[in-house]
């Protein structure tokens, strides 16, 4: 027990020491959104503390089934998307903490007002998150349950909100609508998590939606499964649900809840997800420099003309383009052929019946025909079975392998610009030839017909094949390679010659190379941070920043209820004012649209503008309205439109 405890507590040390290197060059490139995930992280890995994580597709439940595992109400539950924040429920000092966009932290202690929080769960535009730590046991100590904005294709910011919180997490539970398994809102994301190595757990809700007339529902689920199947997502469960009766048959969520309490119980961590979380945020690091060198370089070359600078860069990368050409085919070509090869079927079982025929026509015993005429016929019928069987073989090499991979090359020769003569030759002449002494190696003397035999003979052979194939390409892809070279020293001339020509200070493309070498070093150096001496102010710089990041001020629930309804009585009173200001005529508006056309008129970049005002123009004139109906799929929008035109 005692060595299990040293290395978690090794364990951790290694993350600290991981951490803060990462944080102190981040510190010094002034990297603060990265700075601040690493922060988060640090504060996590101190803390010891695990997240799941809920999110899904709007509407799906998703508020309601973390109210039922906590025990209480505390989010708010709505027919219409709710959670726009971040929301952290876990046991604690029994205060709620409002995280604000640009101001103070505010906390309330309890006894809170919980439909207060709840109205900050509504507004994303100016909180970012909000933690609710309740005095009461509903969670073990350093359990995290953490609600993110349901994933709508509509609201791109909520999909980001989630996204920027998906280094913290430990395991994800997506909760699905009954009816929107198979949208692909859905899979996307999860595909995309996966790729993240987010564990994923699927949370089907609504189940109570389920007819059985329609369709069983172990049918249901076998449709579920083959969903998942055919997107090649392989989720660690899924689970059946509904919030409104838990007795309903095929209902998980008392074994969900179950699952999720004895989970946060025994924290199991991954340090690959751990692992991945830092490469995630050095990768987004890298685009956050080669961003500052772009821009620096850009100055550099403000005193250039916009095109010439444009054809300068477009050059340069170019030339650097050119250096990862022949890794970057060399890939391509290796996959197509280990794919090609992979999914070759080059013994069906018609085929493997003639193979049977032809090793059974070289037994010792075969004998065909008449006591006469014995010996020729049977010369005659194992030369029939021999050819049939070769035949048959190339045929089935060819329609499996050769024009694939010869349809691939050619591709290749046109993607990457690689006409020549002898490549294009030998690229239409690619194949392997198989012979009667190929067929004859494999035979095992003395050895009976049988169907063992058959299948080991036949799958050798089908090994050799493919053998031949990589050997045949290796010789290939040397001559892939020569014109790859030639290809690429004439264009390298091309563009420097090109770039000589431009009427550009050569002080100014010099600098501009420097800034790319500048990169290229920065980037080396960021390869190695892991190496890197950690300065002994880095603990307590990051100790500070969370200090920062938990910096309250106390509220009065009261008090802050009062100014909210202030606010909200504010905001109708303006509104109203402004529907009684705002009084407009069709001829002052399409009097406006003309003066604005006419003044637009001169450039032909407000064309589409332009169409756009005369459109709206004419719709005021002739009293046209357009009524557009959104809603999500099988929801019943055509019949609802139906029955609106059947009572005009």
């Amino acid at each position: 027990m005692a060595t299990k405890q040293a290395e978690a507590m090794l364990s951790k040390d290694k993350k600290i020491k991981s951490l803060q290197q990462i944080y102190q060059w981040l510190r010094n490139e002034n990297d603060i959104d990265s700075q601040s995930k690493i922060v988060d992280l640090y504060d996590k890995a101190i803390e010891e503390e695990y997240i799941i994580s809920f999110t899904g597709h709007f509407s799906a439940g998703k508020s309601s089934i973390i109210n039922y595992i906590l025990g209480i109400d505390v989010l708010p539950k709505s027919p219409i998307p709710t959670s726009a924040n971040i929301v952290k429920v876990k046991s604690g000092d029994g205060v709620a903490r409002v995280y604000y966009h640009d101001r103070v932290t505010e906390e309330y202690a309890e006894p809170y007002d919980i439909d207060l929080i709840k109205e900050y769960c509504m507004d994303k535009d100016t909180i970012k998150q909000i933690e609710i730590n309740t005095s009461e046991p509903i969670l073990p100590n350093h359990a995290t349950l953490m609600d993110t904005p349901g994933i709508d294709a509509a609201d791109d910011a909520d999909r980001e909100m989630t996204e920027s919180a998906l280094h913290l997490i430990d395991e994800l539970y997506y909760v699905m609508d009954y009816n929107h398994v198979q949208s692909e809102v859905n899979m996307l994301f999860l595909r995309e998590m996966e790729a993240q190595k987010v564990p994923i757990h699927i949370i089907i809700n609504q189940i109570d939606k389920h007819n059985e007339a329609e369709i069983s529902f172990e049918a249901f689920k076998e449709r579920v499964k083959q969903t998942f199947d055919q997107w090649k997502i392989k989720p660690k469960s899924i689970h059946y649900t509904s919030a409104l009766d838990d007795r309903l048959a095929h209902n998980d969520l008392k074994e969900l809840k179950a699952t999720i309490l004895n989970s946060l119980h025994k924290r199991h961590f991954n340090d690959d997800r751990f692992q991945f979380a830092l490469e995630q945020i050095i990768k987004e690091h890298e685009s956050f420099l080669e961003t500052k060198f772009e821009e620096k370089a850009d100055k550099v070359l403000g005193n250039v003309s916009d095109s010439t600078a444009s054809e300068i860069t477009h050059i340069q990368s170019e030339l650097a383009d050119l250096k990862g050409i022949e890794d970057q085919l060399k890939e391509k070509y290796d996959n197509e052929i280990q794919m090609t090869l992979k999914n070759a079927y080059l013994m069906p079982a018609s085929l493997r019946d003639l193979a049977e025929q032809f090793l059974i026509s070289q037994q010792k015993d075969f004998k065909v025909g008449g006591l006469f005429t014995a010996k020729k016929r049977t010369e005659e019928e194992k030369e029939n079975r021999l050819n049939k069987f070769l035949n048959t073989l190339q045929e089935t090499i060819d329609s499996t392998v050769v024009w694939k991979l010869r349809d691939k090359f050619n591709e290749f020769i046109h993607e990457y610009h690689l006409q020549d003569n002898e490549l294009t030759d030998r690229v239409q002449n690619f194949t392997v030839h198989y012979t009667e002494e190929d067929l004859f190696s494999f035979m095992k003397d003395g050895a009976m017909v049988n169907g063992n035999y058959v299948l080991n003979y036949t799958n050798e052979i089908a090994s050799n094949i493919k053998q031949k194939f990589r050997q045949e390409s290796r010789y290939l892809w040397k001559l892939f390679t020569h014109v790859i070279k030639v290809r690429n020293e004439e264009r390298k001339k091309q563009l420097e010659e090109s770039l000589t020509t431009l009427e550009v200070n050569d002080n100014v493309i010099e600098e501009r190379e420097q800034f790319d070498l500048e990169l290229q070093d920065k980037l080396s150096q960021l390869a190695t941070v892991y190496e890197s001496k950690v300065d002994s102010k880095v603990e307590s710089m990051i100790q500070n920043d969370i200090r920062q990041l938990y910096k309250t001020v106390s509220v009065d629930s009261k008090k802050a209820e009062e100014k909210v309804l202030s606010e909200q009585n504010h905001d109708k009173e303006e509104v109203t004012q402004d529907k009684q200001t705002a009084t407009y005529h069709v001829e002052s508006i399409t009097e406006l649209i003309d003066n604005v056309t006419s003044q637009l008129d001169e450039d032909e970049s407000f064309n589409h503008l332009i169409r756009d005002l005369q459109d709206k123009k004419d719709k005021l004139t002739n009293r046209q309205l357009t009524i557009a109906l959104f809603g999500a799929f099988s929801a019943g929008k055509s019949s609802f439109a139906n029955a609106m035109l059947s009572n005009r």
